[in-house]
């Protein structure tokens, strides 16, 4: 027993020693342990004041690279504190005028904008088509036969749309094929949707056929008659804006008297239900006499001169002789029912009878320019020529234009339809500056994009337009908005607005 008491002291012993050297290892440990933590604390503290004041001297730096001090390195280094306050001081003087010169530039740019702002309200503005203020109409023939080219037709260049055509027989009966009525109810509610009158067209070239039946038709009263009636269900049932004839063309004497006879008696028929009546007539032939000017619109067909189909002299020459005559069967007013006719093709120098569409020749002659008028022996009425002709209708206050036919035309700034909408805007002083058709707040908006900035002016009038600068000063100011205001005056109709220092209207 002495012997085991004897062994368990031994190894209480070892235990305790044990135990001993371990708090002492932990003590250590411990000590080092915390002295890293203290050691790691101090260096993140110095670190962060060391970026403090690089921070400090950094935003130091700029300020005195911003009021374009330099300091030497003997400034930088220095420590008199009279010098640094003086340094200071003049920090801060910089500062302040910095920022009042910052103050003075956004006032500035806050009174510009508002002063825009002020010029670009104008009170009771309303959407309104150009065409409807510019109050000069541009009818475009729609041939059944090129019924595909219709949805590129830009609609907002247009105030009437002639769908040809109907047929009519020896009877006096009117009739349209079914795909016909089919298209025709599409694009009448496309094209009254965008605000044009829909007419409907009979007739066409003197070929047997065509010879025929109108002169049966036209000299015989009871057959005449019938044709009135026709046509005006005709209208009633399609809910037409009007109606019209392209007989080319009648005989002097008997055929003559008669399609006169009934061109008036169907422009009474019609009035009545507040319908028109338009007549395409032959470039010098006498085919009407004075009951048959009584219709709405007499649409000279200035076109198809041999050999170079258009040229400007022959269409002033026609459009003169129809004014004449209409005044010499006592029509007064005669312009503001004669429409002057436009061709989108071109013919063969060669061969007369060979035509080309308009967007025909230019796809297969790419880049030619806006005033070429021939290329590879064909001639046709290009942008410059076609725009010069309209300015010309424009002046002597005719009624309008009338294209034949809208499926030759071009797609994109090329397009004829979309020159002669361009110079009737322009001629008549309205600022579509956009050419979407509309005379909007739209056009407003490109004007203030516009504000203030350099034009060409009369070097490029049609650019200056285009920017706003209307009265082609140079530049786009509150006088171009006061145009604005005039052109936009009752809602948007036609006014008399100054341009270049010439009245237009």
């Amino acid at each position: 027993m002495f012997n085991d008491c004897k062994k368990l002291t031994e190894m209480g012993r070892v235990c305790f020693c044990a135990l001993l050297v371990g708090a002492v290892l932990f003590c250590v440990v411990e000590d080092g342990w915390g002295a890293d933590r203290s050691r790691s604390r101090r260096r993140r503290m110095r670190d962060r004041e060391r970026a403090e004041q690089i921070e400090k001297v950094d935003e130091q730096t700029e300020e005195k690279a911003e009021v374009g001090e330099e300091e030497s390195g003997e400034e930088k280094a220095a420590d008199d504190e009279g010098s640094e306050k003086d340094r200071e001081e003049a920090l801060r003087k910089k500062r302040e005028e910095m920022e009042a010169k910052r103050k003075a530039a956004r006032e500035k740019a806050m009174q510009e904008r508002a002063a825009v702002k002020d010029e670009l309200k104008v009170g009771g503005v309303r959407p309104v088509r150009g065409l409807e203020a510019a109050e000069f109409r541009v009818y475009g023939y729609m041939p059944d036969y090129v019924k595909a080219f219709w949805p590129k037709v830009k609609m907002e260049y247009l105030t009437d749309v002639i769908f040809f055509k109907a047929g009519m027989n020896i009877e006096a009966e009117v009739s349209m094929g079914q795909g016909n009525v089919d298209f025709l109810k599409r694009m009448s509610r496309a094209a009254k949707g965008k605000g044009l009158k829909v007419h409907v067209a009979i007739g066409g070239w003197r070929t047997a056929e065509i010879q025929k039946k109108y002169v049966k038709v036209m000299t015989t009263l009871k057959l005449r008659r019938k044709l009135v009636r026709e046509i005006s269900l005709f209208v009633k049932k399609h809910r037409l804006d009007g109606f019209n004839l392209d007989w080319e063309y009648p005989d002097p004497g008997e055929q003559t008297k008669g399609y006169s006879e009934f061109l008036y008696e169907l422009t009474m028929a019609l009035k009545g239900g507040k319908k028109t009546v338009g007549t395409a007539v032959m470039q010098k032939i006498p085919m009407l006499l004075k009951r048959g000017f009584a219709q709405d619109a007499v649409m000279t067909m200035t076109y198809d001169f041999q050999p170079v189909n258009s040229p400007i002299d022959k269409v002033k020459e026609s459009v003169n002789y129809w004014l004449s005559l209409m005044k010499k069967n006592g029509i007064k007013n005669a312009e503001e029912k004669l429409v002057m006719g436009v061709p989108f093709y071109g013919r063969d120098l060669k061969t007369w009878s060979k035509a080309k569409g308009y967007g025909t020749i230019l796809k297969e002659n790419p880049g030619i320019s806006e005033d070429v008028d021939e290329v590879k022996g064909v001639a046709f009425t290009n942008i410059k020529s076609m725009r010069e002709r309209v300015a010309w209708a424009i002046d002597k206050r005719l009624k309008g234009v009338m294209i034949w036919q809208l499926g030759q035309d071009a797609v994109g700034e090329k397009s004829l339809l979309k020159a002669i909408y361009k110079e009737i805007m322009m001629k008549k002083g309205l600022p579509d500056l956009n050419f979407d058709g509309m005379l909007t707040k739209g056009d407003l908006m490109m004007m203030r994009r516009n504000w203030l900035e350099e034009t060409l002016g009369e070097e490029d009038v049609e650019k200056a337009w285009g920017m706003g600068d209307l009265n082609a000063d140079g530049k786009v100011d509150g006088k171009d908005v006061g145009i604005v205001k005039k052109s936009w005056k009752d809602g948007g109709k036609a006014l008399t607005v100054i341009v270049g220092n010439k009245s237009n209207g």
